[in-house]
């Protein structure tokens, strides 16, 4: 009896369930501040996805054309790299680059390798940051760390000398992690943002060598052979950890923690031009292309009802849906949606009621010859499944094609046009889902016993 209800409710449960979850993802923050006889509730909706180290926060990224962010313009130095390693060398600057942007906060950075006129250069765009500064510090500099010793003194003017610091073996190789946290010194008086480095088990032992070696004596830390904070050695640290002061704001220890974790840039580079971008599209183009998408849906929904009545209002439950699902993947993936992102979505919408029609028009026919609904409704299903399948197969090659993931010379690399390719995608996988599986299992319900 039991494992009767599950056979013929599972659909139902499914959809019921992403159903709840697409709403919870969608549903916008709403503040309460009210007290019930269970407890208090402050707000509800506005919720964010925690599982373990994996957080994301669940609002719609804006690409660069519709927030607006900084494009900064490097010029690689590949003059001591072998022709046979250039190619390699850039692969880790953009990966590396990526991973910094994507470290600070801001998600899809759209970094590119370009050739022209016998020179590299590297593209980076980062959407929705306002201080082009900030940006180029934070993808430019080579965050290379080093450690030296006081080793006597030398004179700079008559009767004024400076330490003099010899290197030590302690580099960024012996570096676990950076993080950012508040440092208080001894005293109890000291409380500022500061970057806690923390050694590998191999950088621990060298580390406390050092300062069991040279107690009293200064330990500078070098970021790219500047000196950030040279402390003097009191005692000797086992624990395998540093604090770098040096009256950060709580900003700049955030970006030098970046810069460390994130590695040092396997190439000097150049900054060639910088500049902050404005939105090129402008709120009142975004408005009119998202209401112009709405307009169309709601009159292909009131075309799908008129025309086809029952089977038109399942449609029309079918795109909301697919509206929910598909909101719900680009917050939680997430995709950062630009103007031409939003044409793939509107297109792909297309492509859901394309289906709807070839399953109702294939469904409508069956009924003609057979006076089972719930047989015309499956046999409707099998023969539009063919056509509706050949023809997503098709927009997925296309889709990928566009996406060009793995990133070949002879197809085009653009950010925009990945921004489309990756909402077509998702959007074509998402019509097939709501089409086919959502779809058949309302008509079911409907005729299943007709």
């Amino acid at each position: 009896m039991f494992s009767s209800f599950i056979k013929k409710s599972w659909p139902a449960v499914v959809i019921l369930s992403i159903l709840f979850i697409t709403i919870l993802v969608n549903i916008p923050k709403i503040t309460i501040n009210k007290s019930y006889s269970f407890g208090k509730i402050n707000y509800i909706g506005g919720y964010g996805l925690k599982f373990g180290n994996f957080e994301r926060d669940l609002s719609l990224k804006k690409g660069l054309d519709i927030s607006g962010g900084a494009r900064v313009v490097l010029s690689p130095d590949l003059s001591k790299v072998d022709e046979g390693d250039k190619e390699q060398a850039l692969l880790s600057l953009k990966d590396i680059i990526e991973n910094r942007v994507n470290r600070f906060g801001v998600n899809e950075p759209n970094v590119l390798v370009n050739y022209f006129n016998g020179q590299y250069r590297v593209l980076v765009e980062i959407p929705g940051v306002d201080n082009v500064d900030r940006a180029l510090d934070l993808v430019g500099k080579t965050a290379q760390l080093s450690f030296g010793i006081e080793d006597g003194t030398e004179e700079i003017a008559e009767g004024h000398t400076i330490p003099k610091f010899s290197p030590t073996d302690l580099t960024s190789e012996h570096i676990e992690k950076a993080t950012v946290e508040l440092y208080q010194g001894k005293n109890g008086t000291s409380n500022e943002p500061s970057v806690k480095i923390t050694f590998n088990s191999d950088g621990a032992k060298i580390f406390s060598q050092i300062t069991k070696d040279n107690t009293g004596k200064r330990l500078a830390i070098y970021l790219d052979d500047q000196i950030l904070i040279a402390p003097v050695i009191n005692e000797q640290i086992v624990r395998g950890e540093a604090f770098i002061t040096g009256q950060f704001t709580l900003e700049q220890a955030k970006d030098l923690a970046i810069q460390i974790n994130s590695g040092a840039l396997p190439v000097p580079v150049e900054v060639f031009s910088k500049e902050q971008v404005g939105p090129s599209v402008g709120e009142a183009q975004v408005y009119k292309s998202v209401l112009g998408g709405l307009v169309g849906l709601l009159l292909v929904i009131i075309f799908m009802i008129l025309n086809y009545r029952k089977f038109g209002l399942i449609s029309a439950v079918s795109l909301m849906f697919y509206g929910l699902i598909t909101v719900s993947l680009y917050k939680i993936i997430p995709i950062t949606l630009t103007l031409p992102g939003i044409a793939g979505l509107i297109l792909s919408i297309g492509m859901a009621v394309d289906s709807s029609i070839l399953i109702f028009e294939s469904t409508k026919d069956q009924m003609l010859v057979t006076d089972s609904k719930s047989i015309a409704v499956s046999r409707g299903f099998e023969v539009a499944w063919k056509s509706i399948k050949d023809a997503n197969i098709v927009g997925l090659i296309i889709a990928f094609v566009l996406f060009n993931p793995f990133e070949w010379g002879f197809l085009l690399n653009s950010g925009p046009v990945r921004g489309f390719a990756a909402t077509l995608g998702i959007g074509i996988l998402v019509s097939l889902f709501t089409g086919v599986f959502v779809t058949k299992h309302i008509l079911n319900y409907f005729y299943r016993n007709k």
